[in-house]
């Protein structure tokens, strides 16, 4: 009985993973095959001889200052835009959590109505909400490149905080309510019990959040495109309208290899995040 018991362990887990085979053929398909066919692309001269040019295409991007500029705006775009959305998403997420007395409130729902609203209806709202002649511009008198930041910011907050706050209420809802309540009886309070002993325990969520608002964020060109065009200010000169220009120019391999540098450097942001997050959970 006890081998049998062990053979049933190992047996079931072998078995499952067959499920997982359509889900891994379509990612290999329709994301690794074209990213290997992008890195040949990184190292071929753009002409119709396609010779092998090593790195030199590595080394005109890195020299190029519009790569540099749009490489810098995008990271420090996603700093400002992550870490918003995080703080707010976990501080909404707590509110709903100690003072809706339903799992799931009207406010969260509320929240997620702007995931489902199409871009293209978005932005001519946005426009007339936050555009030149509004009301908000006509009022504070901002500076134009400064307001239209702020613009693209709010947008990609109003979009993605509903998503991070049903995240966060979900993990703190999968934690023992024993926890909590231990913790009320030593006095903790609720502030404390949400930073201290909460969140070091939603280190997964945080990183799945993490990962969502990331990809959300390299979307962020198409508000960006819908809003000022092909030639945003230069704060808003992104990553994507560099390698955008150069597929309009059919120069593949520059567009190539800015693509695969910025994705390098983006996986090795997030294994560094991931390590730090397994090693706050496991402390």
């Amino acid at each position: 009985m006890h081998s049998s018991k062990h053979t049933k362990h190992f047996i079931y887990p072998r078995r499952d993973a067959w499920f997982l085979l359509p889900g891994f053929l379509g990612f290999a398909l329709w994301y690794l095959v074209p990213f290997g066919m992008s890195l040949a692309a990184s190292v071929m001269e753009n002409s119709a001889n396609a010779q092998f040019a090593g790195l030199e295409n590595y080394a005109a991007v890195m020299q190029s200052s519009y790569f540099r500029l749009g490489f810098g705006n995008t990271l420090r775009f996603f700093a400002v835009a992550v870490a918003l959305s995080l703080v707010i998403g976990f501080l909404l997420a707590n509110m709903i959590f100690w003072h809706s007395r339903r799992r799931i409130s009207w406010l969260t729902l509320v929240l997620l109505i702007p995931i489902f609203l199409p871009t293209a209806a978005i932005v001519p709202l946005w426009k007339v909400m936050m555009g030149g002649s509004s009301w908000l511009v006509r009022t504070l008198k901002p500076r134009d490149a400064d307001w239209k930041y702020i613009t693209l910011l709010t947008l990609y907050l109003w979009k993605n905080i509903g998503a991070v706050n049903l995240l966060f209420l979900i993990g703190l809802q999968g934690i023992e309510p024993s926890v909590f309540d231990a913790a009320s009886v030593d006095g903790a309070s609720h502030r404390t019990i949400a930073i201290r002993i909460a969140l070091p325990m939603l280190c997964t969520v945080t990183l799945f959040a993490i990962i969502y608002l990331a990809m959300n964020g390299m979307r962020i060109f198409r508000e960006s495109y819908l809003l000022y065009g092909m030639y945003p200010p230069k704060p808003l000169y992104f990553i994507q309208n560099y390698v955008n220009n150069h597929f309009t120019k059919l120069d593949y391999g520059l567009l190539s290899a800015g693509s695969s540098l910025f994705a390098l450097v983006m996986t090795g942001l997030f294994l560094c995040i991931w390590l730090f997050l397994q090693r706050k959970e496991d402390a």
